[in-house]
């Protein structure tokens, strides 16, 4: 029978190294191992993730594209492991082992977000994902362009009613170009730098009946064909969340070829890349070959997902935004804090640098506020039981409470409560909440127990408080002084 476990093995994180005949290099077989860096050591490359931290984000949803399996086979007894990857061959069939193009220090914290609302799409190139060249559209390879016309926000393609030609124009089925563009129902951005992200995303053309031949991004419920065995993955509708800040170039001086990376701009240079004829997305004084315009394209894929739909559930129609209610996926990694330049001058020494402004939110003065704070004025401990926390435990004659919340300037006023003035103290001091009183009149004699009212008066305020406070003194011992 046919055994689907590999097919399902996509997200290539762990340490397992299958058994290899004399001669194979540790994790060489691309169908079943895990991935290491192979870049580093033929015989003996360390596992990529070897704590498998990036096994299971968003229960195992969504991976690191650099975790991503990219085997292939031709074999007619096998299937392919269907991963969402590229194998970074054309015309012949890779290793399927991991790729230093896509390492896991270049992945950022990002939001992915779906929504229905079409403002907020992202245009965006969409890519083949059938296995087999023979039966995609147009004969194109896995991880080609889509070889079909672009399509706009309702799935419409030039010539079909109400479709827009101007290529110019975000609303138009052409938009940015005639082919192998779609709209994503939704966006993504990097919470790291706040800059919006641009998006890819596929579809098996071979399937038309799992939604793969329309050009939108309407995955279905359907895992495999168990007539076939063939696994369909909800139509293979992969998501590819883009970077913005990594740099690929390969050679130096005059020989030097280096992908010109840019902040979202609706996929336009992921579509040039991939045109052998286009140079806007090339730092090159040649004109590279189509194997390094794909290894560019893919360079930049920082997080992937072979999303499909849980079952039971399904999407809107195109017509009703096709999400049925917004969904935020939030993936965080930790990194280290480090200087980022982006090119051009240096500002701050390539470190953090912001601008803000407080107009319109800055706090103003308030006497109706200030008089709402004279609420919180108030004495501690309240009641006084011979102690508190805030005296000298070493000193029998220490006695201190807290007069607390007090406003920058006021004046207290402390009465017995046969309306004898007792002690008078004022305050002049803006970064002093409090005072403390040593339980003393204004001769410096120790008061009695007793009920005592405090007039705490606020003049640039307006306002004044009374409060009422009950003490108890306790005798002083002379003889354990």
């Amino acid at each position: 029978g046919v055994t689907l476990a590999p097919q399902f093995n996509w997200i290539r994180s762990g340490s397992f190294n299958g058994p290899k005949e004399a001669g194979q290099n540790r994790y060489s077989n691309g169908e079943i191992d895990d991935f290491a860096k192979v870049w580093l050591s033929a015989t003996a490359p360390p596992p990529m993730d070897p704590r498998r931290h990036y096994s299971n984000i968003i229960n195992g949803r969504w991976a690191p594209y650099a975790l991503a399996s990219r085997w292939r086979t031709n074999s007619p007894t096998k299937f392919p492991t269907f991963g969402p990857a590229w194998d970074r061959q054309i015309g012949t069939i890779g290793s399927g082992v991991a790729s230093d193009d896509n390492q896991l220090h270049d992945l950022q914290s990002v939001n992915i977000i779906f929504t229905s609302d079409r403002s907020k799409w992202t245009r965006c190139v969409v890519v083949e994902t059938g296995e087999y060249s023979n039966l995609n559209q147009g004969g194109v390879e896995k991880m080609d362009l889509r070889r079909a016309a672009s399509v706009d926000k309702y799935g419409r393609k030039l010539g079909d009613p109400g479709a827009i030609n101007d290529p110019t124009n975000p609303e138009a089925a052409n938009y940015i170009a005639d082919s192998s563009m779609g709209w994503f129902p939704g966006y993504a951005y990097n919470i790291e730098t706040g800059e919006r992200l641009n998006l890819m995303f596929g579809e098996d053309s071979s399937l038309p009946g799992e939604n793969g031949g329309d050009m939108l991004w309407n995955p279905t419920t359907s895992i495999v064909d168990f007539r076939t065995a063939r696994p369909l993955f909800g139509g293979k509708h992969y998501v590819y969340v883009m970077s913005s800040t990594k740099r690929f170039a390969l050679g130096s001086g005059s020989a030097s070829i280096s992908f010109v990376n840019t902040k979202y701009d609706a996929g336009k240079n992921y579509r040039c890349i991939m045109e052998p004829t286009c140079t806007d997305a090339v730092n090159s004084v040649i004109n590279p070959s189509y194997l390094l315009r794909k290894r560019m394209l893919y360079s930049q894929a920082m997080w992937t997902s072979m999303a499909m739909l849980s079952p039971g559930s399904k999407l809107n129609s195109i017509s009703d935004g096709l999400i049925p209610s917004d969904v935020t996926i939030r993936i965080r990694v930790k990194r280290p804090y480090a200087n980022f330049f982006a090119g051009g001058t240096s500002r701050n020494d390539s470190m953090p640098y912001f601008t803000f402004s407080t107009q319109g939110v800055a706090p103003e003065f308030s006497k109706e506020f200030g008089k709402k704070a004279l609420d919180n004025v108030g004495i501690v401990p309240n009641p006084y039981y011979a102690y508190s926390s805030y005296e000298d435990p070493g000193n029998q004659l220490s006695n201190v409470v807290r007069l607390v919340n007090l406003p920058p300037r006021c004046t207290i006023r402390i009465y017995t409560m046969d309306g004898v003035l007792v002690r008078t103290i004022r305050k002049d001091d803006p970064n002093a909440p409090y005072l403390e009183w040593n339980i003393r009149n204004d001769s410096n004699v120790p008061i009695s127990s007793g009920m005592y009212l405090i007039h705490v008066n606020a003049p640039d305020l307006g306002e004044e408080r009374i409060i009422k406070w009950f003490a108890i003194m306790r005798p002083s011992d002379f003889d354990t002084f």
